[in-house]
């Protein structure tokens, strides 16, 4: 392994110095510093080294999928690579909005998950809505024997402080509720 001097000589010019260090992370590189995890026989974590294993990077973390090998798997069947980019959830959570009795074609009612971040955040968010989950924003429609009417909506906004979600509704949905399940991300929406 190439030496770097603890101190450099007085006058030192940059064209001496960047050889020394290219030479230590060379010698660094050659020694494939990694470990490796098993469950049993077969690879599972591997952390550290692999030459071309992280997509543009030769250091980080990868975690196998089971019944598979970590060091020869492909993206598919990894359950974790640092060497791709991870939407990270900061909070995740049920707004419900309650629509009341009686409540008359196009209103609108809110609900308000307070997130306090300071920053905008990204988020994905998916409403409850006859029997299943829809991405928002939501836009149902039905027939009324003439023409599409709005059946409901939903949309959801955010700020550095909340994420308000607004249900807009037509009469067959009084009384009802309509949850939105959100996840706030780490990630800006900037």
């Amino acid at each position: 392994m190439a030496e770097i001097p603890y101190r450099l000589q007085t006058g030192s010019s940059f064209e001496q110095i960047i050889p020394l260090i290219n030479d230590a992370f060379n010698s660094i590189d050659a020694e494939n510093r990694t470990k490796i995890i098993k469950n049993g026989v077969t690879p599972t974590i591997l952390f550290g080294y692999q030459k071309a294993g992280f997509g543009t990077f030769d250091y980080g973390l990868k975690i196998a999928k089971p019944t598979f090998d970590v060091t020869t798997a492909t993206n598919d069947q990894l359950i974790f690579n640092s060497g791709l980019d991870h939407l990270k959830v900061v909070s995740t959570g049920t707004l419900v909005v309650t629509i009341p009795p009686g409540a008359a074609n196009g209103s609108t009612y809110t609900a308000t998950y307070p997130h306090g971040l300071g920053y905008i955040p990204a988020f994905v968010a998916y409403a409850f809505f006859n029997s299943a989950y829809y991405n928002l924003p939501l836009n149902s429609y039905s027939w009324n024997g003439t023409s599409f009417v709005t059946g409901a909506f939903a949309s959801a906004t955010v700020d550095a402080t909340n994420l308000v979600v607004t249900v807009g509704v037509n009469g067959f949905m009084a009384g009802t509720t309509m949850p939105i399940k959100y996840y706030i991300l780490q990630e800006t929406a900037n």
